[in-house]
């Protein structure tokens, strides 16, 4: 069976899930239509572009509508995922970076940062994504989601090139392929006790694949510090 996808189309970002509904007609069975239907699922996985060094698109993901992208605040999500939605999963650049580096003079965008340093850093996208996900003030502070998953730094290509060839399964496939398999199993490892297995799920095919992986919960968030360490990392709150 095939994985069902969506065109990255904001309607259906507020969606978070379509149902594909057949409409035949009875005298003539050959005529049909297919209507898409809003079934919101449990797991949201959106690939593409994110972006955070320019300050106009700062924490927004591309799409087919809408100028090109989207931002947390055009999905309204204390009214459009309130319904069966509990994870969404970011694999696209840099959005939930916690905190930005900036040059002190110019203000530009320096890099991306895990987690605060004194008077350098200022909060990054990731926090406004999870401030409106996770403790939405329309909520009363809680929810919609019970986690959110993505990178804090640049996201790995799906494919990648190796003697000169370009092959469709690079790192970005693998981490996709490996966060299913370790979900359907149950048990994947349990990163800085998070007790849960989406999230434990993500920071462990990130670390795999040595990608910059990060998951926030409502309380706190981990990271993956790739490098020398290679480990996953818990800020206690946030």
């Amino acid at each position: 069976m095939a994985t069902p996808t969506l065109p990255t189309l904001l309607r259906f970002i507020k969606a978070a899930g379509v149902e594909k509904i057949e409409v035949f007609d009875l005298k003539n069975t050959s005529i049909k239509h297919v209507l898409p239907v809003k079934n919101q699922a449990d797991l949201l996985y959106y690939s593409g572009h994110g972006y955070i060094s320019d300050p106009q698109r700062r924490g927004k993901l591309d799409c087919w509508d809408n100028g090109g992208n989207f931002s947390v605040d055009d999905i309204v999500v204390h009214i459009n995922w309130r319904e069966d939605l509990e994870y969404f999963i970011i694999a696209g650049c840099s959005v939930l970076a916690p905190y930005i580096l900036t040059d002190p003079q110019s203000g530009q965008f320096v890099d991306e940062r895990p987690e605060p340093e004194a008077q350098k850093t200022s909060p990054g996208p990731g926090l406004d994504w999870a401030r409106k996900t996770l403790r939405n003030p329309n909520l009363n502070g809680v929810g919609p989601l019970k986690g959110l998953c993505g990178f804090w730094d640049a996201a790995p290509a799906d494919a990648e090139e190796k003697g000169g060839q370009i092959l469709p399964v690079g790192p970005g496939v693998r981490i996709a392929r490996l966060f299913a398999q370790l979900v359907n199993s149950g048990k994947p490892p349990n990163h800085t006790k998070t007790g849960n297995i989406i999230l434990n799920a993500w920071l462990e095919a990130t670390r795999a694949n040595n990608a910059r992986g990060i998951a926030y919960d409502r309380n706190s968030y981990r990271y993956v510090r790739t490098g020398f360490w290679d480990k996953v990392i818990k800020v206690p709150s946030w």
